[in-house]
C-alpha cells in the first residue's frame, strides 16, 4: 500500500487503475472509510470502472444499503460486458450480488446469481461459500455442506467455511465430521474470539 501511495503522491493521481489498487489495499487493511473515498476518486477518473463499482457495491452491502449495492453490481456487469472483460469478472459480480441478495433476505435471487457465478467460473470459491450460507439460511444443512466443502477444495484458506462446516455437520448429528472441521478451523490460527467460540462448540459436541 505504501508504494501505491508514494506513486500517487508523485503525481499519478490521474491513474484510475492505481487509485483502484490503493482502495482495494485499504479494504484488505480494513480501512473501509478510506477505501470508500479512494474508490470515489477513481470513479471521477473512470465512471464505469468495473472494479470500482464492485468495490463500492461491497461497501454498500457491508453498510446494509442493499439497493445501492445491487445497482452497483448491475452497473459493473454492464461495464464488464461492454469492455469485453473475462467471465471470471462477471462471476465476481454475480457472486457479490448473490451475497447482497442474501443479506437482503432474498434467497431466491441469491441462488440465481450464485449459480450464474458458478457457471461462469467453476474455479471461484466465493460463489460456493455464499451458496452454503444461503442454504444455511434456508435451514438445509445437507445442501450447505456440499457447497462449503467445494469452497475449501477450491480455496483451502477460506477460514470461515471450516467453522460453517462444523456447525452444519453438528446440525446433521455427525459429531465426528463436525469436530474434524472445527479442528481444521483451529489449525489455521483464527482470531482469539473465533477460536474460543469454536472450542466451546467442540466441548458441547464432546459432552453429548
Amino acid at each position: 500500500m505504501q508504494q501505491i501511495q508514494a506513486a500517487i503522491k508523485a503525481g499519478a493521481t490521474k491513474d484510475a487503475e492505481l487509485m483502484t489498487l490503493l482502495a482495494r489495499s485499504q479494504v484488505a487493511a480494513r480501512k473501509v472509510d478510506d477505501a470508500y473515498d479512494t474508490f470515489h476518486q477513481a470513479l471521477k477518473l473512470d465512471d464505469g470502472h468495473p472494479q470500482v463499482l464492485l468495490g463500492l457495491g461491497r461497501i454498500a452491502t457491508r453498510d446494509g444499503e442493499y439497493g445501492i449495492a445491487i445497482k452497483r453490481f448491475n452497473d459493473a456487469l454492464k461495464q464488464i460486458t461492454t469492455r469485453q472483460q473475462p467471465n471470471s469478472m462477471k462471476a465476481e459480480a454475480h457472486a457479490a450480488m448473490g451475497r447482497a441478495y442474501l443479506k437482503k433476505g432474498d434467497t431466491g435471487r441469491s441462488i440465481t446469481n450464485l449459480q450464474d457465478a458458478m457457471d461462469l467460473d467453476a474455479q471461484a470459491a466465493e460463489p460456493y461459500y455464499v451458496m452454503g450460507l444461503t442454504y444455511d439460511r434456508l435451514d438445509r444443512a445437507k445442501r450447505s455442506v456440499g457447497y462449503y466443502e467445494k469452497a475449501i477444495q477450491l480455496d483451502p484458506s477460506l477460514l470461515d467455511a471450516y467453522e460453517r462446516l462444523g456447525k452444519a455437520y453438528g446440525k446433521l448429528g455427525n459429531a465426528a465430521a463436525a469436530l474434524k472441521y472445527y479442528q481444521a478451523f483451529l489449525n489455521r490460527n483464527p482470531p482469539t474470539a473465533a477460536a474460543d467460540r469454536v472450542k466451546r462448540a467442540m466441548k458441547q459436541l464432546q459432552s453429548n
